[in-house]
């Protein structure tokens, strides 16, 4: 198995990959990659592409976060949240650690980047291998990692 981050060259292939795997495997969360963001994409080759992870990275005011009302909202209060915000093995693939191999690409880039939180959303078909996972904690209606 060969894991990397994409670029540019993997575009085609990973569109073609999500149209292909929408039908098949029936996901509605496979969408689209877009040539602007295409580096947030971790990618499982096998010969082909059989997965993928794709995260985020936000910033929200801590104040927001933390629940303290008292402080204000400026760039140097800001928290930089990064979101797992998909993972996709296919279906004959799973169960092999992929999905796990990914997971943690996501959050090592994540972390490397500064985010001081990291969550994983949309977990309804992931809540087997997020719960799986070292680190990973569910709260309320998400997986929080908590390293």
């Amino acid at each position: 198995m060969k894991y990397e981050r994409a670029g540019i060259e993997n575009l085609t292939e990973l569109n073609r990959f999500v149209a292909h795997n929408s039908r098949t495997e029936r996901r509605d969360v496979l969408i689209p990659a877009d040539p602007r963001t295409i580096d947030n994409y971790f990618l499982a080759f096998d010969d082909d592409l059989v997965g993928f992870s794709r995260v985020w990275i936000d910033s929200y005011p801590k104040m927001l976060v933390s629940g303290d009302l008292s402080g204000d909202i400026r760039p140097d209060n800001m928290l930089k949240r990064g979101e797992v915000t998909s993972v996709f093995v296919i279906s004959s693939y799973r169960r092999r650690g992929i999905g796990s191999e990914l997971v943690q690409m996501a959050v090592e880039y994540l972390q490397t980047e500064g985010c001081e939180m990291i969550i994983a959303v949309g977990v309804d078909h992931g809540r087997e291998l997020f719960g799986s996972l070292p680190g990973w904690r569910y709260k309320q209606d998400k997986f929080v990692f908590e390293g």
